[in-house]
């Protein structure tokens, strides 16, 4: 086989709980795959693969395997669709699927406020380059550009998990990998606490804890972000 039959591309933030969602898409997943990491938009991403050389390809054990169906997923922090869709990898691909997963402004940034104020207080500099990217991602997700996968109703809601794996016919729903702590990242809150009960980590309120943060302050003040964020997914503050 000289071709991939999938490529899927998904394009998140940090602590925006991409790696949870893309852990728990590749254990749905029916044949074998590679998984790219923190992409970078000019990744040869076949080459890194070193496809097709399969040692670094993986397959899931609990679900119908087909052994003729191999797919590379690829993960992308901090940009947008736009920037991704510059580099194309159907040359190599026969079906590819763009994913734009997306968490609230204001859980998104409560954690990433959190973390920089803890751990890196220089990147506090980075919150409006980062609003920025979220804001072009909303609009992408608004105008329907791709796939839209929203985390926080993904985070709680069975039915709607399973209504995503129906959008793709190369997967089948087992809700596998859900409960992964390390499979939403580090998070800067709870840590590996949660393990096995990720469900349990109140992530859909972490905004409260940082909000007389001036950062947040200025997120919650921005009428352009409410806007954005009303509009997909209703009203969080």
């Amino acid at each position: 086989m000289n071709k991939i039959n999938l490529v899927i591309k998904q394009i998140g933030d940090r602590q925006g709980g991409q790696h949870g969602v893309v852990r728990w898409l590749m254990a749905q997943f029916n044949g074998i795959y590679f998984w790219k990491n923190n992409a970078g938009i000019r990744h040869n991403i076949l080459e890194i693969s070193k496809f097709p050389d399969m040692s670094l390809f993986k397959k899931n054990k609990k679900i119908f395997i087909d052994e003729n169906l191999i797919a590379i997923f690829a993960g992308y922090e901090d940009t947008t669709l736009a920037r991704v869709n510059r580099f194309e990898f159907l040359k190599f691909a026969d079906k590819q699927y763009n994913i734009i997963v997306l968490r609230d402004p204001y859980n998104l940034f409560a954690s990433k406020i959190y973390n920089w104020t803890k751990n890196s207080p220089h990147k506090r500099q980075q919150y409006s380059k980062k609003l920025k990217v979220w804001k072009q991602k909303a609009r992408e997700v608004l105008n329907k550009e791709c796939y839209f996968i929203n985390f926080n109703k993904w985070f709680v809601n069975k039915k709607y998990r399973k209504e995503i794996i129906s959008w793709f016919p190369e997967f089948t729903f087992t809700d596998d990998n859900k409960e992964l702590v390390r499979g939403l990242g580090k998070s800067s809150f709870d840590k590996k606490e949660f393990n096995g009960k990720a469900s349990q980590m109140n992530l859909l309120k972490r905004y409260k804890t940082v909000i007389d943060d001036p950062l947040m302050k200025n997120l919650i003040e921005d009428k352009e972000v409410t806007e954005l964020s009303n509009q997909i997914f209703g009203k969080i503050i």
